[in-house]
C-alpha cells in the first residue's frame, strides 16, 4: 500500500483525530478499528490516545435512512475511551461543539505531556545532584 508509509508521518504528528462516520451508511467496525485506532497507536507506541473523537455526522437524516450500527459503534469508542459526537452540518447542530471538545482534549492532552516532561527533568535533575562528590 503506497498511502501506508505517508499515513504512518502524519500519525507521529497528531494532536488530535476526528474520526467523520456518516450515519447512511454501514461502516465496517473492525476496519475502522485496525486501519485507524490500532494504526495510530502502533504508530505512536501507546496503548490510549486521547484526543480521538468519532463524530457521526449527518444526523439530520431521517431514522429510515439511517444504517449505521451505533450500538457497536459506541461498543468500539468505549472500548478505547473514545468521545462520540453527533453532527449535523445541514442544521448546523454539533458542530462547534465537537470542534471545541477537540480543542479540549488536545490541551488537556498537552498539559499531561508537559507535566510528564517536567516530572521527568525533575527526577534527571534528583539523579546528578545525587551522585555529585565533593
Amino acid at each position: 500500500n503506497k498511502v501506508a508509509p505517508m499515513r504512518q508521518r502524519e500519525y507521529r504528528t497528531l494532536q488530535g483525530v476526528l474520526i467523520c462516520v456518516p450515519v447512511d451508511e454501514e461502516v465496517d467496525i473492525k476496519k475502522l478499528e485496525y486501519d485507524f485506532i490500532e494504526a495510530i497507536f502502533r504508530v505512536k507506541d501507546v496503548d490510549r490516545y486521547d484526543p480521538i473523537i468519532f463524530v457521526v455526522t449527518k444526523m439530520d437524516l431521517e431514522p429510515s435512512e439511517r444504517r449505521l450500527d451505533e450500538a457497536t459503534l459506541q461498543a468500539l469508542a468505549q472500548k478505547y475511551g473514545i468521545s462520540v459526537t453527533y453532527t449535523s452540518a445541514k442544521e448546523g447542530k454539533g458542530v462547534n461543539d465537537t470542534i471545541e471538545r477537540m480543542v479540549q482534549l488536545c490541551l488537556e492532552q498537552e498539559q499531561r505531556q508537559h507535566a510528564q516532561d517536567a516530572s521527568r527533568s525533575e527526577s534527571k535533575s534528583r539523579r546528578r545532584t545525587a551522585c555529585r562528590i565533593s
